[in-house]
């Protein structure tokens, strides 16, 4: 179960991301939102975050998606993998207790990824995020248990 204080710390990392990278790079109109399945804390709905350089990064259970979003994204944004999803989830609670240049990293290596599973690496992405984006681009059970828990 992921708590309220993760998903607080990751959220205000990404806003805090959106202002340094500034209006030219991040557009409010986009937004990661991620909807939590019902394995993950009932607590905590979704989380609008940012997306960069246009791209819409969408994590959602299949139970909410087409209910709360199919209209503002339309069908093609709304197909994700679960385990891709399960995969950025876990990955975002570990690193949470981690640095902020860590959460931050981990934000834009999530709004990277793309709806077909692959996830441009990013230079600035330490080991963890590298493999971590290696795991994404295979999305299969051998990748999801490469990430460590």
């Amino acid at each position: 179960m992921f708590s309220a204080d993760v998903y607080r710390a990751i959220t205000y990392d990404a806003q805090e991301a959106a202002h340094e990278l500034g209006n030219d790079f991040v557009s409010s109109e986009h937004v990661l939102i991620a909807i939590l399945d019902e394995r993950t804390d009932p607590s905590v709905q979704l989380i609008d975050s940012l997306a960069v350089g246009g791209v819409e990064c969408v994590i959602l259970s299949a139970k909410e998606k087409v209910k709360r979003f199919g209209r503002m994204f339309g069908d093609n944004h709304l197909r994700t993998r679960l385990p891709q999803t399960e995969l950025l989830v876990r990955k975002a609670e570990e690193l949470a207790n981690g640095s902020r240049a860590e959460r931050v990293h981990l934000l834009l290596q999530m709004l990277a990824w793309r709806e077909s599973g692959a996830c441009e690496v990013l230079s600035e992405c330490d080991v963890s995020l590298a493999s971590f984006a290696e795991a994404l681009k295979t999305s299969t059970s051998a990748a999801l248990l490469s990430i460590p828990a």
